[in-house]
């Protein structure tokens, strides 16, 4: 997959060889040009598209008009599409094409991509670290969002630079994923509709084992991480494949390729879990409305404490500084009432909720910076809130809405999608 040293020392910038998506991870993509030729058709067809003039669809009618033709953008910019700054262009297709468009707002941000090369309408992103690189994985919808599609996985340098990039995995079939450092580099769960594969990979985003195929779909990997490197298996999560069975099945990798697992141990779904340096602590949700259990799990992959914490709570998230635990959720009764609380070592509550204080509806994830904890909103364009450890000014990092966050030492890596094409990854300074 692009510079040398795969293996396992930390020092200096990886080198990877160049990418072969017929031989590395992942099989060959379509074109661009290609898969836009098939998904992308101009809004008002071929023979008016390449005109150089914003046309009707049906002239005297307001049934459609196209975006924009050629060198005419209708007046649009780049700012007046919830941009920053850049170049808005138009496509072949006649729709915008928002590629060279800026979306970080760069006041807090030590590095910032907004495009990875040849990505096509992603729905979805993840982002984990290690000690020396950063690993971020996507899917690509076959023709619209949430539909089955390609994942895809890239590897960054720390200033966010490019360094490898994946093949198509599963094409046309995958439903959902999920992105683990490893000490040996990356664990990749791939979910179709009845089963998903675990892919074992390099420091350098290549195979490095036989996939690991499970009987189950919705997979979660939470990494095994103390400052900053990953230093085994991670936590596996997933729902088993019969849809009346809800609950969900969780289980410690033994090594980094996912063939060795404690037993599974079955938890109300949905899981989040955090490493604390000898246990996992879980927060999990049945779904619909309910309560947060949260919990510890040995790293023999025992239960080792569970109890209900939060009644009539949703949509958990876990973060940690120091030897401090905090959890943030959503109140059920009142949607978009956000909260945190702290936890203990063994999972339980160890004080009142306290209220997030924000000015819109608000859905948290826990970020932690070298000396303080915020929440990240997924619901309002990337807004920090600070809760712990600095003052209470909210900022934003980026129009578009977050999808992924990981603690990075003093700051906090961020990734989000939006535009055509786009994902943006942002290094965020304490």
């Amino acid at each position: 997959m692009d510079g040398v040293d795969a293996s396992g020392d930390d020092a200096g910038p990886l080198a990877c060889p160049t990418p072969n998506p017929a031989s590395d991870l992942g099989g060959a993509c379509p074109s661009l040009d290609d898969w836009e030729a098939i998904h992308r058709a101009p809004s008002c067809g071929a023979s008016l598209c390449g005109n150089g003039r914003i046309d009707l669809c049906k002239p005297g009618s307001n049934d459609g008009i196209e975006m924009c033709d050629g060198a005419d953008l209708g007046m649009q910019t780049c700012t007046s599409l919830n941009d920053v700054q850049g170049t808005l262009k138009c496509g072949k297709n006649c729709t915008f094409d928002t590629r060279e468009c800026d979306s970080c707002i760069r006041d807090h941000l030590d590095a910032c991509v907004t495009t990875l090369p040849d990505t096509r309408d992603v729905w979805d992103v993840a982002i984990d670290t290690n000690a020396r690189n950063i690993g971020v994985a996507w899917l690509e919808p076959e023709t619209h969002p949430k539909t089955p599609g390609s994942v895809r996985f890239a590897v960054l340098g720390r200033d966010l630079s490019p360094i490898a990039r994946s093949g198509c995995v599963d094409a046309g079939r995958a439903i959902s994923f999920s992105l683990a450092a490893t000490s040996s580099g990356w664990l990749l769960a791939v979910a179709l509709v009845d089963h998903f594969t675990l892919y074992p990979l390099d420091r350098c985003g290549s195979p490095r084992g036989e996939p690991v195929r499970v009987d189950g779909t919705y997979p979660t990997l939470t990494t095994r991480s103390l400052a900053g490197r990953a230093i085994g298996g991670p936590l596996l999560s997933w729902r088993p494949p019969n849809p009346p069975d809800s609950d969900s099945r969780s289980a410690v990798l033994l090594d980094d390729f996912g063939n060795n697992q404690t037993t599974p141990i079955v938890l109300p779904w949905t899981v989040e879990a955090i490493f604390i340096g000898d246990a996992f602590i879980l927060a999990s949700k049945p779904g619909g409305t309910g309560s947060i259990s949260t919990g510890r799990m040995s790293l023999a992959g025992l239960l080792e404490s569970s109890r209900v914490s939060l009644d009539g709570a949703n949509s958990p998230s876990l973060g940690k500084l120091g030897g401090d635990l905090y959890l943030a959720y959503v109140e059920d009764h009142a949607p978009f009432s956000s909260y945190w609380v702290r936890l203990d070592t063994t999972g339980s509550v160890t004080g009142a909720s306290t209220a997030i204080q924000a000015t819109f509806p608000l859905l948290p994830t826990v970020v932690v910076f070298g000396s303080w904890v915020g929440v990240m909103d997924r619901a309002n364009s990337g807004s920090i809130i600070p809760i712990v450890g600095k003052e209470k000014l909210a900022f934003s990092i980026s129009t578009r809405f977050p999808k992924a966050a990981v603690s990075d030492g003093s700051s906090v890596l961020v990734a989000w999608t939006g535009g055509n094409q786009q994902i943006g990854v942002a290094r965020v300074r304490e």
